[in-house]
């Protein structure tokens, strides 16, 4: 608890998948390693971007169409 505001977590095994304090709500994302790869926060995605040790050095939100093999557009 900080201040007055209470935050809840949902863990699946020892992972946070979600989190919520009665304003913003987040959901944790693990690639089948366990690896945090993204989150959702009120709404919007955010992905990790790592280096090639496997540290988090930036976060980006996707904003792009996604493209299979660069023609059919989803």
């Amino acid at each position: 608890m900080v201040g007055t505001t209470v935050t809840n977590y949902t863990l699946e095994g020892d992972k946070v998948v979600h989190e919520t304090n009665g304003t913003d709500e987040l959901w944790y994302y693990y690639d089948e390693g366990g690896n945090l790869v993204s989150f959702e926060l009120n709404g919007t995605s955010y992905y990790y971007v790592k280096n090639l040790q496997g540290d988090i050095i930036a976060k980006a939100i996707l904003a792009i169409n996604w493209c299979l093999f660069g023609v059919y557009c989803i």
